[in-house]
């Protein structure tokens, strides 16, 4: 019984942490595409785009290999 007990709260928690990084994976993409938007707006520059948006990518690429 504690068993099941113990894998019920392990499988709860993985799904807690499955869920949490597809939010963030979300709200990564999201914040790319409103970086694109102030690129193409004349907001930011192309420099000041391709730091950011190397960074979100880099972090996008860390949940790939999570």
């Amino acid at each position: 019984m504690i068993f099941r007990s113990l894998l019920w709260v392990a499988r709860e928690i993985e799904g807690a942490a499955q869920g949490e990084r597809e939010n963030d994976r979300d709200a990564v993409v999201a914040e790319i595409r409103r970086l694109m938007a102030r690129l193409e707006s004349g907001e930011i520059d192309e420099e000041t785009y391709e730091m950011r948006e190397s960074q979100l990518l880099d972090r996008l690429e860390s949940y790939d290999d999570g």
